[in-house]
């Protein structure tokens, strides 16, 4: 621990609590987690699976086959992670957006890339189908559903029934 910090932790213990009684990490915490995984693995992958089951995803009949959907899922698993990290930030700066929207944006960019000959014009065909954009806003929300009303169960629905923060506290007094 630094000088600062053991300064910090003598004058404000109540900011440590939370680590220290290991309320931010233990074993419940952890297979909570791992379950979160497992849902949003599960339906990240079979509710595009479900939806371009029939292959053909173009309205002229073109099949894009398993490159497509690979990317498809890879695009969406991205969005998701991406939105789920906003949602369990608790202090946006400039870097975080700068990380979230960016990843977003870069993950739309990279198919446009010439990489390999397999994944030639990949980026029209991504992008040509109306499927994709729909599964963009749908899929990545029904992903993150349950971690919403979750996270709108734990919240106060008004902050001032939550005793005030240490830190601002300690400044006011």
């Amino acid at each position: 621990m630094t000088l600062l910090g053991q300064c910090r932790f003598e004058k404000e213990p109540r900011l440590y609590e939370p680590s220290q009684s290991a309320q931010l990490f233990n074993v419940k915490v952890f297979w909570y987690w791992i379950f979160n995984a497992l849902v949003h693995s599960v339906l990240l992958y079979w509710l595009p699976m479900f939806t371009y089951q029939g292959d053909v995803i173009w309205g002229n009949g073109r099949d894009g086959g398993y490159l497509v959907l690979g990317n498809i899922v890879y695009t969406y698993v991205v969005v998701t992670v991406c939105l789920k990290a906003g949602l369990v930030t608790n202090s946006w700066t400039w870097l975080t957006h700068c990380s979230i929207w960016g990843s977003m944006v870069l993950c739309n960019i990279w198919p446009a890339l010439p990489v390999g000959a397999v994944f030639t014009g990949m980026d029209d065909m991504i992008f040509s189908s109306p499927a994709f954009w729909l599964g963009l806003f749908l899929i990545p929300i029904t992903a993150l559903l349950p971690d919403v009303v979750v996270k709108v169960d734990k919240e106060p629905l008004s902050r001032t029934s939550q005793p005030p923060h240490p830190i601002k506290e300690s400044r006011s007094s």
